[in-house]
């Protein structure tokens, strides 16, 4: 990695857009574990300032006597024109950047004492919740309950939810809000349709429940975060 990118992502703390030395864009997403930047998560290729990026493809190929020719058809089939928003990468790789947190405090108390035991259930439970969280991210527009997600994992309720909040640090209910959030935000900045309409759209039956979900976790009802955050 270099230390450039580092230094940059442990300043912001968010999420980035960046050209790399080759003229590719691509996000930055921080993994940030007790306010602190532990790795990155990498999201492209785009292409956006075509100009920019043949300078440094240029440059790249005289200084290690490379094909340009090729580099540029390199380059123009591995990049793409559409360029999504930071907030629609930071909904999807945010999740995982927190789990990829939560998994490396989980090692932290293991590495100074491994063995086949601990080992063992570590494996047995980043199992079920890669499981879990990736059967909520598919399905969070549906009814979800902790039943669904168990008999998904194959445990019992009460074992996912042991795990879940060991490791996640919040119980299914919560996570499973939260990621509904997160879409929810993208709609009432991307789209014009009612409060009801995004409700029901992202799983919940109730619109009230939904806005004071909302505000719980935004600070501000959904209707304040369209008026200050609509494109």
């Amino acid at each position: 990695m270099k230390t450039s990118i580092l230094d940059k992502a442990e300043k912001t703390k968010k999420t980035y857009f960046g050209m790399c030395y080759c003229g590719v864009y691509e996000y930055v997403v921080p993994i940030i574990c007790d306010d602190i930047v532990i790795g990155v998560i990498y999201a492209g290729e785009f292409h956006s300032d075509q100009e920019k990026a043949y300078s440094r493809i240029k440059a790249i190929s005289e200084e290690y006597n490379m094909n340009q020719a090729q580099l540029l058809t390199l380059y123009n089939s591995s990049t793409q024109d559409t360029i999504y928003s930071p907030d629609e990468i930071t909904s999807r790789l945010g999740i995982v950047a927190d789990y990829l947190a939560s998994l490396y405090t989980t090692l932290i108390p293991l590495h100074k004492n491994l063995s086949k035991n601990n080992l063992d259930t570590y494996s047995s439970e980043h199992y079920i919740l890669s499981h879990a969280i990736e059967f909520i991210e598919q399905n969070y527009s549906s009814e979800l309950n902790l039943q669904k997600i168990s008999n998904f994992c194959h445990c019992s309720t009460s074992h996912l939810s042991h795990i879940f909040k060991k490791n996640m640090k919040v119980n299914v209910k919560a996570y499973i809000n939260k990621v509904r959030i997160e879409h929810a935000k993208l709609l009432l900045k991307n789209t014009h349709h009612n409060i009801s309409e995004i409700a029901i759209s992202i799983g919940f039956n109730d619109p009230n429940y939904f806005s004071n979900t909302f505000k719980e976790i935004c600070g501000m009802t959904p209707s304040q975060y369209r008026k200050t955050y609509k494109q």
